[in-house]
């Protein structure tokens, strides 16, 4: 089915940056969310992703609307005992030799999905971001496609941090959830933003969390909180759409599919309620993502509002 706003999206200002915000297990959400928007006929000129968006952002360099691989690489991470039980993979941390072997199983895993040959060099159009532990600054990965997709995705605690030259790198949500600032520097005009939301749970819940999953929570809020700073800087200067969604837990890898799902329906219900209906583009912000909406600072940069 075509919905009426693709038409609008098609005239967003070129070049238009898909950027992928980090967001643990709700990242295979992007897949769903993507695969919408190529099957509507859109294209990316740029790729920007933080985290494990990095992994979806990657997929897509190829000028393709087949991410069976992509599907099948996160069906792997969810299988794959490293991300399938969080607390178990947190203890298995402190040995050495059981992080390095899940280490070298996610790097595989995360190869399959790259379209091509997953050690040639970053294109031009493509930006991985990672964060260097040392600096504590977001850092544009310029090695092989892998290496820095590695890097890029290396989830704290669970896998190592990627030597990269004098860096050590890890996951690049820490620095840069939402990879805003980097597309703009790539000299995006327009911005199409797949968030995966922010992290949440009952209230009734928190009392019975484990401890990995109250620092997996504190985590997930502190890069959260990254998100409305990089829609002020970025809204004001470029029109910014987004496609959010607050389905699933961040923790939980063992069913990508109902992610996916999510991301689906994410956007087939924000295109077929007028996301992009519209002529002109002017910087702003054209979707609110989730958990932002009150938030006053970015009142006066929203151009759209979903209906419901």
């Amino acid at each position: 089915m075509n919905h009426p706003s693709i038409v609008g999206l098609r005239r967003l200002p070129a070049p238009v940056a898909w950027v992928f915000t980090g967001g643990g297990a709700r990242s295979a959400a992007q897949v769903g969310m993507a695969e919408v928007l190529l099957e509507q006929g859109l294209r990316p000129d740029l790729l920007v992703g933080a985290g494990l968006g990095a992994l979806n952002a990657t997929a897509l360099l190829d000028d393709t609307t087949d991410l069976r691989a992509l599907r099948g690489a996160w069906q792997r991470i969810g299988a794959d005992s490293a991300l399938s039980s969080l607390g178990t993979a947190a203890v298995r941390a402190f040995s050495a030799r059981r992080t390095g072997r899940s280490t070298h199983t996610y790097r595989e895993i995360l190869a399959s999905a790259v379209p091509g040959d997953p050690t040639r060099a970053v294109p031009p159009h493509l930006r991985l971001v990672a964060s260097d532990l040392t600096s504590g600054r977001a850092v544009v990965m310029r090695a092989g496609i892998i290496e820095s997709l590695a890097a890029s995705a290396a989830v704290p605690l669970i896998f190592q941090p990627a030597q990269v030259g004098d860096m050590t790198l890890v996951d690049g949500s820490l620095t840069a959830a939402a990879p805003l600032d980097q597309a703009l520097a790539a000299d995006a005009a327009s911005i199409v933003l797949l968030d995966t939301g922010a992290s949440a749970v009952t209230e009734t819940s928190v009392p019975d969390l484990r401890w990995w999953q109250v620092a997996g929570l504190a985590y997930g809020h502190q890069i959260r909180g990254q998100l409305g700073h990089a829609l002020m800087r970025a809204a004001p200067r470029v029109p910014v759409v987004t496609l959010t969604t607050a389905e699933g837990g961040q923790l939980d890898f063992t069913e990508p599919a109902g992610h996916v799902a999510a991301g689906r329906s994410t956007a087939s219900h924000a295109l077929a309620r007028g996301l992009g209906d519209r002529r002109d583009w002017s910087p702003g912000m054209y979707g609110v993502p989730a958990g932002l909406a009150e938030d006053p600072r970015l009142v006066d940069l929203v151009r759209w509002v979903d209906p419901e």
